[in-house]
């Protein structure tokens, strides 16, 4: 019995064994990975890319977005990452705060604007003008050439900052944005595989095996940069027709993102607003064109020769004969983009609007470059809003409104989806009217008609002035120089003043800042006694970075100059306010306490100054010279 039990014991070790060696050696792999992943930590190895970081912005804390959270997404070394906007929130929302993130593409961070152009921005001037008791932020989380990947990577994260609604723009980059199924960043094909991307990219590790990857390209030589546009460089796969693979793929893959971001969204109590999407419908032709496998080469070089003959009889506006040519066209292939355009052509000329929107939106539908979202993807947005019940704003259905005939075309779009100014202000009037009409901010009932300003009022106070039309005029006559423009599409006219085009185009080449550009024009507007024209200028920036102090002693200088005291008092105070420690408020406010013989209000000013001004290399002999004469006196 004993010899049993002893027996039973012993071979019941080996197995004992056997188990933790075996636990072991599936640990140890794991607990190495953990250790290189905190030595790189350690060692300050690769970026960081959260979304946000903490600054202190006079004397407030602020969460600032990341300028290059992008890079999440993005290889490192063949494409000009583009960068989020230097967008900012409060660490601690007010009690009766307001805080709206606005998430989505290039149209969502407001391209070809640089700032106060955008819907984000025209929103929070509506939203501040309704809501004067409450602290509105609104938040421009859009960056150019990404899509529903990362727009769902952003809202996971974005959550934990109290936000009140979400406003979803998204859509057109669902092939060639990032991790897009066309796209040169795509890092495979698999939604799973691109999911579990975004949940590694944040470790050292995986940084680590990127930045090896990367490099084994460069010295292969494959990173070669050109004089290209982002458009050309993100666009892998360049023709994708409807009903291929990739076409369903991607459709399915926006579907189930977007319902990933509004249950995402749903489980922590924050409300929804999604758009539809926007493209230019009569003014931009199918960038591809490709026809049906049926249609033989003999059918081919007719197709083309009618289409040929159909555009020359529509420059001299026989749109009879075009029309003909271009039905003969369809008939032949019905797969054709370039066929469905010009039958559009020919249908508006004559005046038939119905038909030649079917035609115009069947040539969007079937251009094979997909930088225009097609018609699924907003019967899919729609479809997706009705399940889940989530508020939906009709934006392509408010531009057809605002277009001739309902048709969409460069009177919004500068190219073939981007808004112009005008585009742009159409889009906030509507999501604020999506949040009136929902009742997102408050109910229906209690929205505040009584304050909400006439449309010329709201354009005054959005702060875009000449020079940010003309960078963004610079900007987009580049973009459509490019592939797949080629310098083909038709752009509006612009003109602006000689000294502002020079201005425009030093801050587009990077010679100099924005807001250098803004004072330099208000500095020529002075010169000319264009005063009002001047304090636009200013305001502009105000806006833009209301805790930077120079715009405020700038616009001070000008009241001073104006005789407005008492205005000119106000803004030095709120300068010495946003900078207490720089010499340049306190001489400026000094000063001009001495103008009104209240020497016992300027001298402390004026010593303060003094006191900064010892230890400030940036304030000049002649400052200098005025403060010990103010001093002085």
């Amino acid at each position: 019995m004993a010899r049993t039990r002893r027996t039973a014991r012993t071979s019941g070790s080996p197995s004992s064994r056997t188990a933790l060696f075996t636990l072991i050696a599936l640990a140890l792999p794991v607990l190495f990975l953990l250790l290189v992943e905190l030595v790189l930590r350690l060692a300050g190895f690769g970026h960081e890319y959260d979304l946000v970081f903490k600054r202190e912005l006079a004397g407030e804390s602020y969460y600032v977005l990341n300028r290059h959270v992008a890079r999440r997404y993005f290889s490192f070394t063949d494409v000009a990452i583009p960068d989020a906007r230097s967008a900012v929130f409060r660490v601690h929302k007010r009690p009766n705060g307001l805080r709206i993130f606005c998430l989505g593409g290039s149209t969502t961070a407001g391209f070809p604007y640089t700032f106060n152009a955008t819907f984000p921005s025209l929103l929070q001037d509506r939203l501040e003008s309704l809501f004067p008791d409450r602290d509105v932020e609104v938040v421009n989380v859009g960056i150019s050439a990404i899509n529903s990947y990362s727009v769902l990577d952003f809202v996971r994260e974005l959550v934990r900052y109290q936000p009140d609604v979400f406003l979803v723009y998204m859509g057109h980059n669902e092939f060639y944005g990032a991790l897009g199924v066309a796209s040169s960043q795509s890092f495979g094909k698999s939604r799973w595989v691109k999911l579990a991307f975004l949940r590694l990219e944040k470790l050292k590790l995986f940084q680590l095996v990127r930045w090896g990857v990367e490099r084994i390209r460069s010295l292969a030589g494959k990173n070669t940069r050109r004089d290209v546009t982002l458009m050309e460089v993100m666009a892998r796969k360049k023709t994708v027709p409807l009903g291929d693979p990739d076409y369903r793929r991607a459709l399915e893959d926006f579907r189930a993102n977007l319902e990933a971001i509004l249950g995402v969204a749903r489980k922590h109590g924050v409300k929804v607003l999604v758009s539809t999407l926007v493209s230019n419908l009569r003014d931009q032709p199918p960038f591809v064109s490709v026809f049906s496998h049926s249609v033989s080469s003999e059918e081919r070089k007719l197709i083309s020769s009618w289409l040929g003959k159909a555009d020359s009889l529509l420059a001299v506006r026989q749109f009879t004969s075009a029309r003909s040519l271009a039905v003969r066209a369809v008939a032949a292939d019905q797969g054709y983009a370039a066929a469905h355009f010009r039958l559009g052509q020919a249908l508006y000329g004559q005046g038939k609007y119905d038909s030649a929107r079917f035609a115009f939106v069947r040539a969007r539908d079937l251009d094979a470059l997909r930088f225009r979202a097609s018609t699924d993807f907003n019967r899919t947005i729609r479809q997706v809003c009705e399940d889940k019940q989530v508020p939906l704003v009709e934006m392509d259905s408010v531009f057809a409104t605002h277009s001739p005939h309902g048709i969409v075309g460069h009177e919004l779009l500068l190219e073939h989806l981007h808004p112009n100014f005008q585009g742009y202000f159409l889009m906030a009037k509507a999501f604020a009217e999506g949040l009136r009409r929902y009742g997102l901010v408050v109910p229906p009932d209690r929205w505040p008609v009584s304050r909400q300003l006439p449309d010329s009022a709201y354009l005054e106070k959005a702060g875009v002035t000449l020079l940010d039309l003309a960078i963004a005029d610079l900007r987009i006559r580049r973009l459509t120089s490019h592939w797949p423009f080629n310098g083909k599409t038709k752009l509006a006219e612009a003109r602006f003043p000689p000294f502002v085009a020079q201005i425009a185009r030093q801050v587009y080449t990077g010679k100099k800042s924005w807001n250098q550009g803004h004072y330099d024009v208000a500095s020529e507007y002075i010169r000319r006694r264009r005063y009002a024209e001047a304090e636009r200028e200013y305001q502009a920036v105000i806006k833009v970075v209301p805790t930077n102090f120079y715009p405020y002693l700038k616009l001070g200088d000008l009241k001073l100059a104006q005789g407005k005291i008492a205005e000119a008092k106000e803004l030095y105070s709120k300068a010495l306010v946003l900078s207490k420690r720089f010499p340049y408020a306190y001489a400026k406010l000094g000063t001009l306490y001495l103008m009104q013989n209240s020497p016992d209000r300027a001298l402390p000013l004026s010593r303060q100054a003094e006191k900064y001004a010892a230890s400030g290399r940036d304030f000049d002999r002649q400052s200098r010279g005025r403060l010990h004469y103010a001093l002085a006196v």
